[in-house]
């Protein structure tokens, strides 16, 4: 019974979780452990492991990313939305106005992740995207393909008044 164990699991004193090893270290979750492979699996077994490998492949890139810059980013905000329903899925900050680019131009958009320099006080925005990463290491704006990087950076700019350093997209597969 897994409400049974979540409910002894929050009245531990200092409630410590039973898998507080895994959430320190993601990759030594068990894939077998049987309440995550009862609660979470679909019915293939292979279908899970090959699952939790790409979340740990993910995640890996992800962290290498991270050790790799030698900047300290603070994330501030996460779906950042503006001239879009608002949404409880949104960040607080999120506006239901379309953000007026110079030109005159109306944005409309969610930002999946802005992130502040922790020394400097500019800002990161990344895009989110699944599947291949097909873009050239040098590429700008791709010939005006890949413009969302660049009208985000615009956007924020306009909402919080503060420089963004690096707009970018991040693709969190290794395809």
């Amino acid at each position: 019974d897994h409400d049974g164990a979540r409910e002894n699991t929050e009245s531990t004193s200092n409630s410590v979780a039973p898998h507080a090893d895994a959430i320190r270290n993601p990759f030594t979750i068990d894939v077998e452990d049987y309440y995550h492979v009862s609660a979470l699996a679909p019915a293939i077994p292979r279908v899970w492991r090959d699952e939790v490998t790409m979340i740990r492949t993910v995640l890996r890139l992800w962290l290498g990313d991270i050790a790799a810059e030698p900047d300290r980013w603070i994330a501030e905000n996460c779906e950042l939305a503006f001239g879009l329903q608002p949404s409880p899925d949104y960040d607080e900050a999120s506006r239901a106005d379309p953000v007026q680019l110079p030109g005159g131009w109306l944005l409309r958009g969610s930002v999946d992740l802005i992130e502040r320099r922790a020394v400097i006080g500019d800002l990161r925005v990344i895009d989110y995207k699944t599947g291949s990463n097909r873009t050239r290491n040098d590429l700008i704006i791709g010939g005006g393909e890949t413009l969302q990087p660049l009208l985000y950076a615009l956007a924020v700019e306009s909402i919080f008044d503060v420089p963004v350093a690096f707009s970018r997209l991040f693709f969190s597969t290794s395809k």
